[in-house]
């Protein structure tokens, strides 16, 4: 019966000890905005969400049905410049009844 006992106890040591590694682990990955909570990036990573300018935060994105992308083109040896476009696309219903898109 005292087997029975410690084999229990180590059971349940060795899951507590995994469920706290597994909590130290998403918090450590929250923490430095890794995956799977990683932030989205723009423009090849130079523009992360939450930084820089006014429409990478969450409050660009509050209203209105508001979603954003991004459209990016590489240089290329015939073309030494790349292109990198942010858009913001909103929709709503005007105080009419129609329906108001804007691109911004």
């Amino acid at each position: 019966m005292k087997q029975l006992m410690s084999g229990a106890r180590r059971r349940t040591a060795l899951i507590g000890g995994a469920v706290v590694v597994l909590v130290a682990a998403g918090l450590g990955t929250w923490a430095t905005d890794t995956w799977p909570f990683d932030k989205d990036t723009y423009c090849w990573g130079a523009w992360k969400e939450d930084s820089g300018p006014d429409f990478l935060s969450g409050e660009a994105l509050e209203e209105d049905n508001a979603s954003r992308t991004s459209k990016e083109t590489a240089p290329t040896p015939g073309r030494q410049r790349g292109r990198c476009t942010v858009t913001i696309h909103s929709e709503r219903v005007s105080g009419g009844g129609e329906k108001v898109v804007e691109e911004t």
